[in-house]
């Protein structure tokens, strides 16, 4: 059985993502410092720890894993993008991995960003087009990711697009669109003709797990490989709650942003993977914030 160690496990995206990696084949140890969040029944060890503030070498020495899935950063909706903590999340990500080879580790999966891209263009996205952050958060996961590449281990690198779901913190547009027009409140869409691939939560733990079982290396694209605009979307999350007339659209100006995943390479490593629907994961989402 292999030893992986999951950073971030109490995350939006860890919590699901080690669920849905098989206890048969893994024996998982979870990083988080918030143990209290990690609700599953699965037989995986719990490790209370905060990687900013604590040294995680002595923890792999001890638990020598073979697999490091690292999900931990910062993930503030409403500061992340230009937050200084992304370069200490760069630093002690650095470290991570080289203590993760220091003690024999043989393959690293990292959770990169769509934003490690340039979003000048109007096309969908391929994992060899041209990379050119613009915000900090962009600019440390490439780092972070460069320094991968002149390190001499497999890795797994994946960019997820704009992700949502259940137990999403307030801030992002889709929970803060939930919430404030589920509370009887307008909610306003400052760029609706920009066009963003957004996919549900669950799918990309789901995906994560299953290019991880499969062994896949190199760089991976996740998203639905669809656009809608920001008007679009809105006028979904306020339809399914019953109040269209909560939400309103700003004016704009510039060339709208065109954001979408070309999702050829993940079709060919998984094969016909079936999504969930964006009107049923807003819907699911709902459900879950207790709005409806």
């Amino acid at each position: 059985m292999k030893k992986v160690l999951v950073t971030g496990a109490s995350g939006q995206l860890g919590s699901r993502l080690i669920n849905y990696l098989p206890t048969s084949e893994f024996d998982i140890y979870a990083i988080t410092s918030n143990p209290s969040k990690l609700k599953s029944e699965l037989p995986f060890k719990r490790i209370p720890l905060n990687l900013l503030e604590e040294d995680i070498d002595p923890i792999i020495q001890e638990i020598a894993p073979a697999l490091l899935i690292h999900l931990a950063w910062e993930t503030s909706p409403t500061t992340f993008w230009d937050s200084p903590n992304n370069a200490r999340w760069l630093a002690a990500s650095k470290s991570l991995v080289k203590s993760f080879r220091k003690y024999g580790g043989s393959k690293i999966v990292v959770s990169g960003t769509c934003a490690e891209y340039d979003w000048r263009g109007n096309t969908p996205l391929a994992e060899t087009d041209v990379e050119f952050p613009q915000s900090i958060y962009g600019q440390a996961k490439l780092e972070l990711l460069n320094f991968l590449r002149d390190q001499s281990i497999p890795y797994l690198w994946t960019r997820t697009f704009f992700q949502f779901g259940d137990e999403e913190p307030t801030g992002r547009l889709v929970s803060s669109a939930i919430d404030a027009i589920s509370s009887g409140n307008e909610f306003f869409i400052r760029k609706p003709d920009d066009i963003r691939d957004y996919i549900y939560i669950n799918d990309v733990a789901k995906i994560i797990a299953s290019l991880v079982v499969k062994g896949e290396e190199g760089i991976f694209n996740i998203g639905s490989g669809k656009g809608i605009t920001m008007r679009e979307l809105g006028e979904e999350i306020a339809a399914a709650l019953g109040r269209v007339e909560l939400i309103k659209f700003q004016d704009q100006s510039e060339n709208p942003s065109i954001v979408i995943a070309n999702t050829a390479k993940l079709d060919k490593a998984l094969g016909n993977f079936r999504g969930t629907s964006l009107v049923n994961a807003i819907n699911k989402t709902i459900v879950v914030r207790g709005a409806r």
